[in-house]
Formats: C-alpha cells, structure tokens, sequence
C-alpha cells in the first residue's frame, strides 16, 4: 500500500505513466513507469501473490510498452533486488537483459529492454 500511495503521488505530479490490473472489483497488480534523468524506468510492477503466473504481469509490461513507444523510447530498465527470485526470473522471460554495467549494488541488480 506505501509504495502504490508513493506511485500515485508522483502520477498526481506528471510524473511517467501508471496502469492497475483488476479482477471484478479489486485491483491485483499495478505498474509504474517514468524517466528517471535521461533514460526511463520501470519504477515498480506489483502482481498479487494469489495471481502470479497468470499473466497479469506481462499485460502489465505491455501496456507500458506501448505507452513508452508512444514517447518514442528506444529502451527502459528496471532495478530488483539480488534476492528478488520471482521478479529476476520474470524479467528475461519478458525479453529483459541483464546489465551489470547498470547495476546500482551487488544487491540492485539492473535489466534493460530494447523496444
């Protein structure tokens, strides 16, 4: 709940694009894409745990895609934590690379995605 309230408040600013997955009447994932300096990030993408791998995340990601061709963006990133097995195994699936270059830490670990 913190991080979707600090998410909306920098959308309230003009600050990237965000998109909310519902099922019914209750939200099960969100995500949060904007420019952070020159390049843009994926600031955070949240998918309920009694929803993963049903595909909420990648309509999510393709959604933001589109938003970021839109802007004429030829690639964005996304940080995760070292430990973050879910989010680490989904990325390459979703066509992200690794790039260690990027990293901000050992433990903030950075891919990217051509577009």
């Amino acid at each position: 709940r913190k991080n979707f309230n600090r998410s909306l408040a920098l959308i309230g600013k003009g600050k990237g694009y965000f998109i909310v997955a519902f099922a019914g009447k209750k939200i099960v994932g969100y995500a949060h894409v904007g420019r952070n300096g020159r390049r843009w990030e994926l600031f955070r993408i949240y998918v309920s745990p009694n929803k993963l791998r049903k595909g909420i995340g990648s309509r999510l990601l393709n959604h933001i895609e589109r938003f970021l061709k839109s802007r004429k963006a030829k690639s964005y990133v996304v940080y995760s934590h070292a430990k973050n097995t879910i989010a680490n195994n989904f990325y390459p699936k979703a066509g992200f690379k690794r790039n260690n270059a990027k990293d901000r830490s050992r433990t903030s670990i950075c891919f990217e995605k051509q577009l």
